[in-house]
């Protein structure tokens, strides 16, 4: 999808992009998103641009964003560096939502055992680091998630309100 003149139907940017027809025209319905043309048989013909905002949503909609909010974004009039901006705002806080629920479910499964703080979970995560049995471990999984995981829950403790400079077992 190159050609700046060039339209594509809506077959073409359902692949393209890997949603459904059914998809696009919600969102048209939405008033979303516009084809640029129709054809002679009124069938949706869409630009580069058109194209360039069904990628802005899809990014969207991938960081949980709600279509009217999405809407309401497109439709602010803010340049293509604003919105890469926004993406990668909403892009990192979906991340750190993400890594929050996976350091939470981490702590639930080893309060299984014994009760743990996030005081205790920061010392424990500290072993991944540290400790080569932990390490392999864990980046068995996936290379680097023994650090990843361990500076995921450091952040999470902190924001618990864990002192990381002089933790306590408590």
């Amino acid at each position: 999808m190159s050609n700046d003149s060039t339209l594509y139907t809506v077959g073409d940017v359902a692949r393209r992009f890997a949603v459904t027809v059914r998809t696009l025209r919600h969102w048209e319905a939405l008033g979303l998103l516009s084809p640029a043309q129709r054809s002679w048989s009124n069938y949706r013909l869409y630009s580069a641009g058109d194209c360039a905002r069904v990628q802005r949503i899809i990014i969207y909609r991938a960081t949980g964003m709600k279509l009217i909010d999405i809407k309401s974004l497109l439709d602010s009039g803010d340049t293509a560096v604003e919105h890469l901006k926004r993406q990668r705002e909403r892009l990192v806080a979906h991340r750190r939502e993400t890594a929050a629920g996976l350091v939470a479910a981490h702590r639930h499964a080893l309060s299984e055992f014994f009760p743990v703080t996030p005081a205790k979970h920061y010392l424990i995560s500290r072993a991944y680091i540290t400790d080569e049995r932990f390490r392999s471990h864990y980046d068995a999984q996936q290379e680097g998630f023994a650090q990843w995981l361990a500076d995921a829950i450091a952040h999470v403790a902190r924001a618990s309100g864990v002192d990381t400079d002089n933790p306590v077992w408590e």
